[in-house]
């Protein structure tokens, strides 16, 4: 899914298969009920290129929020910045 997400690529995924709980369902992917479901979706994304490229996008927005080295470096900061001043 990272992989996808960095270079801007749809994901048609089988229900239940995706475990992040940010991704949200034709927001961040097409789900497919089974393989036959995804078959068809993934065939939907080539001949709807808008709708592909703005899933996609919006994956790689909220991977970039998320998994990002930056974000990392922001949780991380947050940990160690001093909650009283001296």
């Amino acid at each position: 899914i990272a992989e996808a997400a960095q270079h801007k690529l749809p994901i048609v995924a089988i229900d239940g298969s995706i475990t992040d709980y940010n991704m949200k369902p034709g927001i961040h992917y097409e789900s497919a009920k089974d393989f036959d479901e995804l078959i068809v979706k993934a065939i939907n994304l080539v001949n709807n290129r808008p709708y592909a490229r703005d899933i996609a996008n919006s994956l790689y927005e909220l991977f970039k929020q998320t998994y990002s080295i930056e974000a990392a470096n922001n949780a991380i900061t947050k940990v160690f910045e001093p909650t009283v001043e001296l």
